[in-house]
């Protein structure tokens, strides 16, 4: 049993610090695209907007954050273009859950995975918000676009840098081209964050990739790498009873 307990030790080590790929590798779409997914992203939240996070139309929304609750804010400001004034919007129905709906009036705790999201920019590059209801998740995923978080409202524990780590107001977060991510929210409000895609734009173009994806069966790098996360929720997330995210 501690030979196990080692070996996986080593496992987790070699594929967080060292670079070392499991996984079959994607041809890069950009420059910035990684090949090969990692289990996290090596950075550690900062109190500071990261520079890779700033673009003209995220800085432009995070000083609006400041001075204007985030309910009352508009799309398609600060450059920012593409977005429908939908509104704030949940995932669909079973039967097809991208075709979206408004969010209840009551929020992200009366939907029905329990989160809702207004979308502030399509290009030059995607940016919205997200609001989580208490006690759910956003489930592990990764996508080849760079991605950066606020944390603006609420408590809540997201996977960073190998470890599992306090997300709350003020919090800023770069997660790399296909790092694996997660968070849960703990406190007794809605976790909210702008999130946005610093280096690329165009949503339609966009390719995530989640543990119950059925091309992963297909690869056994990627499939182990999702095992190797520390979350309780891997059967039912590869069964796709799962809250999606960003």
């Amino acid at each position: 049993m501690m030979m196990k307990v080692l070996n996986l030790s080593a496992v987790i080590a070699a594929v967080l610090f060292s670079g070392v790929a499991m996984a079959t590798p994607d041809t890069p779409v950009k420059p910035h695209h990684a090949e090969y997914p990692t289990l996290s992203t090596p950075h550690n939240l900062t109190k500071t907007m990261p520079t890779a996070c700033k673009h003209p139309v995220a800085v432009g929304y995070v000083e609006e954050f400041q001075t204007v609750h985030y309910r009352d804010i508009q799309p398609n400001r600060h450059g920012a273009s593409g977005v429908p004034n939908d509104g704030w919007v949940t995932w669909g129905t079973a039967d097809d859950i991208y075709k979206l709906r408004a969010c209840p009036e009551g929020g992200a705790i009366d939907s029905d995975d329990g989160v809702c999201w207004l979308q502030l920019s399509d290009k030059p590059i995607v940016m919205g918000i997200a609001a989580v209801a208490p006690g759910k998740k956003l489930h592990p995923h990764y996508h080849k676009e760079p991605e950066c978080y606020y944390g603006l409202d609420g408590t809540s524990h997201t996977w960073a840098n190998g470890k599992m780590n306090h997300f709350e107001k003020g919090d800023f977060l770069f997660l790399e081209s296909k790092a694996m991510h997660y968070t849960n929210v703990t406190g007794n409000s809605d976790m909210v964050w702008p999130y946005w895609f610093p280096m690329d734009g165009d949503f339609a173009t966009f390719g995530y990739t989640w543990p119950e994806s059925k091309w992963v069966e297909d690869k056994e790098g990627i499939k182990m790498m999702f095992e190797l996360l520390p979350y309780n929720y891997s059967k039912e997330v590869r069964s796709g009873n799962a809250v999606y995210g960003f």
